[in-house]
């Protein structure tokens, strides 16, 4: 895949993605609040994690694209359906309770929601999962990713 760091091989480029993301995944996690769960939001997480390495990276895609049997939303549609889910998202999360464990299952039906969307080239899943930490922090949790294997994370 085409890359500002000039990289040829797959799995340096891999290397290369896991470190940049893992570092801003971390800064973004101990430095950035949010109040505010809009599409800029995600596409501006999406840069920050990869736009040392993609020139495309915030941008949400225009291919169709899929992950083994899963397709995931037709490419004209991502603008629409992103900004669908995070209207309700962004309406819905106001009422949240801090701690409240109802949190957790909404936080579960917006990961499912977008990572059906797919918006992003590539990425999607760490995008996702920094969006909705950022928003669980907000609410009182603590998610931990690391339990979840590379098969569940489709």
């Amino acid at each position: 895949m085409h890359n500002r760091l000039g990289i040829t091989t797959a799995n340096e480029l891999v290397r290369a993605e896991k470190a940049t993301a893992a570092a801003m995944t971390t800064a973004i996690l101990e430095n950035v609040e949010s109040n505010s769960w809009k599409p800029s939001l995600l596409r501006d997480l999406h840069y920050k994690l990869f736009g040392q390495i993609y020139s495309w990276a915030g941008e949400y895609r225009t291919a169709e694209i899929g992950k083994g049997t899963s397709h995931f939303a037709a490419a004209e549609h991502v603008t629409a359906q992103v900004e669908t889910i995070l209207d309700a998202l962004e309406q819905e999360c106001q009422h949240w309770n801090p701690r409240a464990t109802a949190v957790l299952d909404r936080l579960a039906h917006y990961y499912s929601e977008l990572n059906a969307i797919h918006p992003f080239r590539d990425g999607n899943g760490r995008t996702i999962r920094l969006f909705l930490s950022l928003l669980a922090n907000r609410y009182g949790w603590w998610l931990d990713w690391t339990a979840m294997t590379a098969e569940e994370n489709v």
